[in-house]
């Protein structure tokens, strides 16, 4: 149960698959040095406005196509500008500004990331909607070496479609270990 406010539904399987498959909303991964404002074009082609009530999967997958390639634009415009974001072990950061330290601190070593959704639930929370993504995320580093982790993302939104609180939840230990490895090559 999400938030405790109202049961989750669980987003069906068979919808997650076929829409996995469809070749308009399929993830991409992208190099994280890209040209921000680009991913737009390369994530949704003249689609119309994808929001998390009408279709939390297409949602959930553009948003993370857009962080993979690193379009600030698509990322920093999806968030109230007073929200509140947490990445794994760090204390909570609040608004567009603190945020964008935060998620820029994370991720250095990695030249690209790629987030393959596993899962998509949605839920309530008090007067915001909850979406919790699943997925496995691949860090690729500067000599092509890569690690995936598993990685579990709560997002609260608000009805004006912007994230009041954005939660990820990650052991970046295995990401860690490997940049350590990389370094004693060096």
């Amino acid at each position: 149960m999400l938030g405790g406010a109202g049961a989750a539904m669980i987003v069906a399987a068979e919808t997650f698959a076929a829409a996995s498959s469809n070749a308009q909303g399929a993830s991409k991964s992208v190099d994280i040095t890209a040209t921000p404002g680009k991913a737009e074009a390369l994530i949704r082609p003249q689609q119309p406005k994808v929001n998390h009530k009408n279709d939390p999967i297409a949602w959930a997958r553009r948003l993370l196509a857009a962080s993979d390639a690193g379009d600030r634009d698509i990322i920093f415009s999806s968030f109230a500008p007073n929200a509140r974001f947490r990445f794994g072990n760090a204390a909570p950061v609040f608004g567009i500004d603190a945020i964008s330290k935060e998620t820029g601190r994370v991720v250095g070593e990695a030249k690209k990331r790629h987030h393959e959704i596993q899962g998509v639930w949605t839920g309530k929370e008090g007067d915001l909607d909850v979406v919790s993504i699943e997925a496995d995320v691949t860090y690729t580093f500067q000599n092509d070496a890569a690690v995936t982790v598993p990685v579990t993302s709560t997002i609260r939104i608000r009805d004006d479609d912007l994230i009041a609180d954005y939660r990820i939840f990650i052991d970046l230990a295995p990401f860690r270990d490997a940049v350590e490895r990389m370094a004693v090559r060096r």
